[in-house]
């Protein structure tokens, strides 16, 4: 099986706590396909709502105990950092160092196990720096940073 990661986003307003959200897999001739996965949704408030991702970094690594993210260089004072992950199989993440957890979801027993942290940078230009973390298990995984302009300046 092959680990996928996907980040989008919506811009949302108003009540949307009844919303339901379908996502399908399809193979290359559009045929619908099976998957054993996990997603999340994370609602930010106080970011622009015009091209809000600034910044996108990733890293896949294979068979490993270790998420890395590479770092970049933000672009504005009290940018978001958001730091995702996703390990293969039934794992678990710890959080990593000085980030605050949105959420972590792992369908128990066959994963992928994904998570969702975030901090704010103050000021800007800083550098992020490369995010690590460590998972339970060896597996393949992907780290993303993604760098979220703030609405208020």
């Amino acid at each position: 099986m092959d680990l996928q990661v996907s980040l989008a986003y919506r811009i949302a307003s108003g009540d949307f706590d009844n919303e339901v959200y379908t996502w399908n897999f399809t193979d290359a001739a559009n045929s619908p396909v099976a998957v054993v996965g996990t997603g999340g949704i994370a609602t930010y408030s106080d970011v622009v709502t015009n091209n809000p991702m600034l910044d996108t970094t990733f890293l896949c690594t294979l068979d490993s105990n270790t998420i890395t993210a590479p770092g970049f260089t933000t672009t504005m004072d009290n940018e978001l950092n958001l730091f995702v992950s996703s390990a293969f199989g039934d794992n678990s993440t710890l959080p990593p160092s000085s980030y605050n957890e949105v959420y972590e979801d792992n369908d128990s027993g066959a994963g992928p196990d994904i998570t969702n942290y975030f901090k704010v940078i103050p000021t800007s230009p800083t550098g992020t720096g490369t995010v690590m973390t460590t998972i339970t298990t060896p597996a393949d995984n992907i780290g993303y940073q993604v760098g979220v302009q703030p609405a208020i300046q």
